[in-house]
């Protein structure tokens, strides 16, 4: 079972890293334009302007596989991933005049997520 919580935990880390891009001109002007928008940027405030408004966080879980079912304990073993995305309203600028019209970055805030599985113990 440890395998199985090292092996999920290695996709939900890994899988982020495969839908980065940009949607936009040229790789200096992104460089540019993401040099100016961390700087003075502070991962640690919520990612809206109005700090007391709601963030809209959409959640989706993605089962990749059913691992076993045991009907006499009750119990589905499965393999997914976690999707969590959001909008950095901290996070804006012109894309006409920096030519630069979208980022979807992996990880601009440190985001702690816990998930957990399993009976609980009596």
């Amino acid at each position: 079972m440890t395998m199985m919580k090292t092996i999920l935990c290695v996709l939900f880390l890994s899988w982020p890293l495969l839908f980065s891009c940009v949607l936009g001109n040229t790789p200096d002007k992104v460089n540019s334009l993401i040099l100016d928008l961390f700087n003075n940027y502070d991962k640690r405030t919520r990612p809206v302007k109005d700090q007391n408004s709601v963030l809209k966080i959409d959640v989706s879980l993605y089962l990749s596989i059913i691992n076993s079912v045991d009907e006499v304990q009750e119990k589905l073993t499965t393999t997914g991933f976690l999707w969590i995305t959001w909008v950095d309203e901290n996070l804006t600028w012109d894309g006409m005049s920096k030519d630069v019209h979208g980022l979807y970055l992996r990880q601009a805030s440190n985001v702690h997520c816990t998930c957990i599985n399993g009976p609980l113990s009596k």
